[in-house]
């Protein structure tokens, strides 16, 4: 019998005489943080990439353990990376041993070589990687190093504002980023935010962003849900918890409490937080406690309103279900949720309602409700196809 030859990249069925192709087309990376916004942006691209484009090869790679549940039915396959954690004190994050209880520089080497042999192992074709060149306490350096003799094109994916964040406007960062990188996705729409953002990030880099629109987990995941039916008052997200933050909910609950008791609300928590949230909200019938989970984007599609952090994740879900939102912002040292809902709320001013998490009390959030409710639901009037735009680049450059 005739010996096939060997193709490059291509693997040899026997049994099904056929090749198939060895090498991963897409590999996409979220470093862990507190919220929801790096995995859930890279997610959505994701996601966006198995409905467009379902013959290519595509894995997630992150420690964020919410990843499955952002997931849901999509189809979208990822490898879990042990996690990190981190604690707030005084509006600064600082890093504690995560679940597997390794120490934060331990657990950074276990992770890059984890990365580097991913990359060796699957030569994926295109990277993206979201928010920093270096990855999460410059865990990517050896998977960049290893993946130079496989013409691998490297991508850097940024929200619409960046702010001001420990490392990430360093001359580290931009050698790292010229030494590996193709090119920069801009998770932002200019006809919201204008161009100063691209700006700044083409002066350091030295190369213009392409700007995606906004990117939203929630855009894709609806094609997969029922259609809204608007049954609920509102769904309330609480990522996670600080000091002033439990101090919030005991606020929130005294709002909900003056509120006809026909409303339905939906509050969705963190699982750490959740049996104290539940106990709290006990004797409201009409409040129903969960932890985060598949169930948050079908029950905000069914939402007349939200309650939300500011965080890029939260406001672009709110967005996609076409509903206003009261926006709570905490006091961090970085500006940047401040900085990007006073820029949306000079665009949006009728889909957001702005309270600071420090000086909210029962009487305005109750106000808050009553103002949100009377205005209805209303498309934001803003791109929130990023996920496709990005998707398709990364099809153009396989």
């Amino acid at each position: 019998m005739k010996e096939r030859p060997r193709v490059a990249d291509q693997y040899y069925s026997k049994a099904l005489d056929q090749y198939f192709p060895t090498r991963l087309d897409v590999l996409l990376y979220a470093h862990d943080g507190r919220g929801l916004g790096h995995a859930g942006r890279t997610i959505g691209i994701g996601m966006a990439i198995r409905r467009l484009y379902p013959d290519l090869r595509v894995l997630f790679v992150s420690g964020a353990a919410i990843s499955q549940s952002l997931i849901g039915r999509s189809g979208l396959d990822w490898i879990k990376l042990p996690s990190y954690a981190s604690r707030i004190k005084d509006g600064v994050s600082s890093g504690v041993n995560g679940p597997a209880n390794f120490y934060k520089s331990v657990l950074g080497q276990h992770r890059a070589r984890m990365l580097a042999q991913i990359v060796e192992s699957f030569r994926p074709k295109v990277i993206l990687a979201d928010h920093s060149p270096l990855g999460k306490r410059e865990e990517l350096i050896p998977a960049l190093e290893r993946s130079e003799p496989l013409d691998t094109k490297w991508v850097l994916g940024l929200r619409a504002v960046i702010g001001n964040p420990k490392n990430f406007w360093s001359d580290r960062t931009r050698q790292v980023f010229e030494s590996f990188y193709h090119s920069i996705f801009w998770y932002g729409d200019p006809a919201v935010l204008g161009s100063s953002h691209m700006d700044r990030i083409e002066q350091h880099f030295g190369r213009r962003p392409k700007p995606m629109g906004y990117v939203s987990r929630l855009y894709e995941t609806r094609q997969l849900l029922n259609p809204a039916d608007r049954s609920l008052t509102g769904t309330i997200s609480l990522p996670w918890l600080s000091r002033e933050s439990r101090r919030f909910v005991q606020t929130l609950k005294q709002a909900i409490a003056r509120r006809p008791s026909g409303e339905c609300w939906n509050i969705f928590i963190n699982n750490n937080d959740f049996p104290d949230v539940k106990r709290l909200f006990s004797d409201l019938p009409n409040v129903r406690v969960e932890p985060v989970g598949e169930a948050y984007a079908q029950t905000l599609l069914n939402s007349k309103m939200a309650i939300i952090y500011g965080g890029y994740n939260s406001l672009m879900d709110a967005a996609a279900a076409e509903i206003p939102a009261i926006v709570v912002m905490r006091e961090m040292k970085d500006n940047e949720q401040d900085e990007h809902i006073r820029q949306l709320l000079c665009h949006t001013p009728r889909s957001m309602i702005m309270v600071e998490e420090s000086q909210s009390d029962a009487d305005g959030l109750e106000d808050a409700v009553t103002s949100l409710l009377s205005r209805g639901c209303t498309p934001v009037g803003m791109n929130i196809k990023g996920s496709e735009a990005a998707a398709r680049k990364i099809s153009d450059m396989i």
